[in-house]
């Protein structure tokens, strides 16, 4: 009996040595390490299946679980990281963003604003949109263009000569129109200049030909030309008004005589030189 005892307690205590081992022989496990794959180990939550587990996105990092069993192997959040993340692939940008396929968008996206009602009021919505209203908008672009050294293509008048239009424009006139013709304002009020120039002008008939560039768009000069016009017809002149382009183009066609600069001239009796 003794020696059996004996043996008993000899057999336990190399069990506990088998199961227990030595501290330096035992892995330490941190939670919250890394795996092998340098991605973060899932942490399991007891009583939750394992599809279930939450899951960090592979873009944004925010944990997240999915409601299907069918969606186990998700690796994004929502649609929008997984469009990020597909989107800095240089394979994928390389076959998304081709010509045919930005034409074929741009007709599906033409026909839905067209044909829908959904799509003509967005169309409706979309024009209403004065980007340059928008608060800071126009102090951005303004430092944008400064930033580029950008200038209107041509820039003349008060001083800095014609603009090439404006010659173009006044050698097919003739001998009776001047060029930056000065019309004094009278009476002299504070919020109007001294003076008016007309880019072109034939003193004798009272007939003035404005030549606007790409400045012209913007808000504030179109309400300085708006001044402009009517005090200008409120003294008896007539007022045209063309643009740079347009000058260019009849001028390189050959002024033909059906478009439209050649017969608003012969409708207000002005006649070109040969």
């Amino acid at each position: 009996m003794l020696l059996l005892r004996l043996f008993r307690e000899r057999s336990m205590r190399q069990s506990q040595l088998i199961y227990r081992g030595s501290e330096s022989s035992v892995v330490r496990i941190i939670r919250g390490s890394l795996g092998q794959d340098g991605n973060g180990r899932f942490v399991c939550v007891p009583g939750i299946k394992l599809w279930q587990q939450p899951r960090p996105c592979a873009w944004c990092g925010e944990p997240f679980t999915v409601k299907y069993v069918q969606a186990a192997k998700t690796r994004f959040c929502g649609r929008s990281c997984s469009a990020k993340w597909r989107m800095r692939q240089p394979e994928i940008v390389a076959r998304v963003h081709t010509a045919e396929i930005h034409a074929r968008i741009g007709a599906k996206v033409s026909t839905w604003l067209r044909e829908t009602p959904k799509g003509r009021r967005h169309a409706h919505r979309f024009a209403a949109i004065k980007p340059m209203r928008i608060p800071g908008m126009r102090a951005r672009i303004s430092a944008i263009l400064r930033q580029m050294g950008h200038r209107p293509p041509w820039s003349g008048g008060k001083g800095r000569g014609i603009t090439r239009p404006q010659g173009l424009l006044l050698a097919a006139l003739g001998a009776e129109w001047v060029a930056e013709h000065p019309v004094e304002v009278r009476p002299r009020q504070k919020i109007r200049p001294s003076c008016y120039y007309l880019d072109l002008a034939n003193p004798k008939k009272k007939i003035a030909v404005e030549v606007d560039g790409a400045t012209h768009y913007t808000a504030a000069v179109k309400e300085a030309d708006a001044r402009k016009e009517t005090y200008l017809r409120s003294r008896g002149w007539t007022v045209l008004r063309f643009w740079n382009r347009e000058i260019l183009d009849w001028n390189a066609s050959g002024r033909l005589t059906g478009s439209s600069i050649s017969m608003t001239f012969r409708r207000f009796g002005i006649r070109l030189s040969r």
